[in-house]
C-alpha cells in the first residue's frame, strides 16, 4: 500500500531567511502576482514548506523599506524607568522590606509597573509571611502523637484508615 503524500500547509510563520531571495526571484517571474508566485513555488522548490501569498509580498517590500531582507528592528517601548526611579523603589524597600508593591507607588509617585519590573530584575519577590506558612517548635509534638496513635490503630486495626476521617484543626491565634 503506497504512502499518502502529506503536503506542508503554506506558512502561518516567516520562512527562514535563506529563502528569501527565492521568493523574491519567484515573485518577479510572477511579474508581481502573489498568487501565482505562491503557485510556482513548490514546483521550483519542492522540498521547502510552500509559503502564503502574503508573505510573497512582504518579503518583495522588505528591500525598499529595510535596503535587506533583513528583518527591521523596532526601537520598541522607551524605558521609562530612569536609574533615579530605581534606587528610589530599591531604597524604599531596602528601608522597609515589609512594605508592600501598592504602597511604595503611592509613596514615591513611581508607576506600579515599574516597581515590580525593578524588583524582579533585582531578583527581590515579595511575599507576607501568614500564619499557616510556617510550624512553629510547639507543633512537632502534637503531630509525632497523632502518628503514633494512628500507627498504634492500625497495628490494632489494619482497616483503621479507610474507616477514619483525619482533621487537623490548629489554633490560628497564639496561646
Amino acid at each position: 500500500m503506497p504512502h499518502a503524500i502529506q503536503r506542508s500547509p503554506p506558512y502561518t510563520i516567516w520562512p527562514p531567511s535563506h529563502c528569501h531571495a527565492d521568493i523574491n526571484s519567484m515573485y518577479g517571474k510572477a511579474n508581481g502576482n502573489a498568487l501565482e508566485a505562491a503557485r510556482m513555488y513548490p514546483g521550483g522548490f519542492p522540498h521547502r514548506r510552500h509559503t502564503d501569498r502574503r508573505i510573497f509580498i512582504r518579503i518583495h517590500r522588505r528591500p525598499r523599506e529595510n535596503g535587506s531582507f533583513a528583518h527591521h528592528q523596532r526601537p520598541g517601548r522607551p524605558n521609562s524607568i530612569t536609574y533615579d526611579v530605581e534606587e528610589l523603589a530599591l531604597e524604599c524597600v531596602d528601608v522597609n522590606p515589609d512594605t508592600s508593591t501598592r504602597r511604595v507607588p503611592m509613596q514615591e509617585g513611581i508607576n506600579a509597573s515599574s516597581v515590580w519590573r525593578i524588583l524582579y530584575r533585582q531578583l527581590l519577590y515579595t511575599y507576607h509571611i501568614q500564619g499557616v506558612q510556617g510550624l512553629k517548635n510547639t507543633d512537632f509534638l502534637p503531630i509525632l502523637n497523632l502518628y503514633q496513635q494512628i500507627q498504634h490503630q492500625r497495628a490494632l486495626h489494619p482497616q483503621f484508615l479507610n474507616n477514619a476521617l483525619l482533621t487537623y484543626e490548629g489554633s490560628c491565634v497564639d496561646p
